[in-house]
């Protein structure tokens, strides 16, 4: 971090060194090993991440006061790297997939289902293709019910055959939603939190997490989520893994490619 140009500024190369503490694919790092990386004094550090947390480019996880990549830090990859192609969009899931040790699936709302249009394993290895995976329920998974909560009036909030006694929708295991009075409460949830989850309703031992991903227009045009059993996705992890995807949301570009026709109630993919 020697200034070599007296027209530099020096808390700007401050800066700029704690963010490139990120750059090898570590998933988060504490205020103590980022002053440590940097060889700055902790309180220095302490006010430039407070800074670039400020700015968008980093988020401190409120509940272990780690640092993560911020939405902002995103985007400017994104800016960088995207030419409207699904590699940088694959990319973006990628990481998630590396970061968060979960399988990541984007996904749009075709025909009153839930498709798979790019997905990573745990690893962060790309599925081969995913659109042709099985479709999934709306009203039982996290993804599906995004793409339900955030559906424009003309799309229909609540899946087709909802409306009726408890039972009118299919039940996969005994916590399943069952009623339409009950996944319209569980889709108001999914709104005043930004993001879903599911909770052993579409296999036993499953537990899911989503969050819309916006077109250019503001608009609701897929879902970002990921799965893991019960004991790898644990409840408490839940509201991080929701700030986590949101942030990975906000850096995805969608090329008109990755969608198979207009998905149902939704704006249509921003163009390139």
């Amino acid at each position: 971090m020697a200034r070599t140009d007296p027209n530099t500024v020096q808390s700007v190369l401050r800066a700029a060194s704690l963010l490139d503490c990120f750059a090898d694919g570590q998933r988060d790092r504490t205020l103590t090993e980022l002053a440590a990386a940097t060889g700055l004094t902790t309180s220095t550090a302490y006010r430039l991440l407070r800074t670039l947390t400020q700015a968008g480019l980093l988020w401190r996880e409120p509940q272990s006061e780690r640092y993560l990549p911020g939405p902002a830090l995103l985007r400017l990859a994104r800016s960088v790297l995207d030419g409207g192609d699904v590699a940088s969009t694959r990319e973006v899931v990628e990481s998630l997939g590396v970061r968060t040790g979960l399988p990541v699936t984007l996904a749009v709302r075709v025909d009153g289902e839930v498709a798979a249009v790019l997905g990573a394993a745990g690893d962060g290895s790309g599925l081969p293709d995913p659109r042709a995976s099985p479709r999934l329920p709306l009203h039982a998974t996290a993804l599906g019910k995004v793409l339900l909560a955030y559906a424009a009036p003309d799309g229909g909030r609540v899946a087709d055959g909802t409306a009726g006694a408890p039972g009118s929708l299919s039940r996969f295991t005994d916590a399943t939603i069952d009623s339409a009075e009950d996944l319209a409460a569980e889709l108001d949830r999914t709104v005043a939190r930004a993001y879903a989850l599911e909770d052993v309703e579409y296999q036993p031992d499953r537990r899911g997490v989503a969050v819309p991903v916006r077109g250019d227009d503001g608009r609701v045009v897929a879902a970002l989520g990921v799965v893991g059993t019960t004991r790898s996705l644990p409840l408490d992890a839940l509201p991080r893994l929701g700030l986590e995807l949101a942030a990975a949301a906000g850096a995805l570009s969608l090329p008109l490619s990755l969608f198979p026709g207009r998905p149902a109630g939704f704006a249509s993919p921003p163009t390139p």
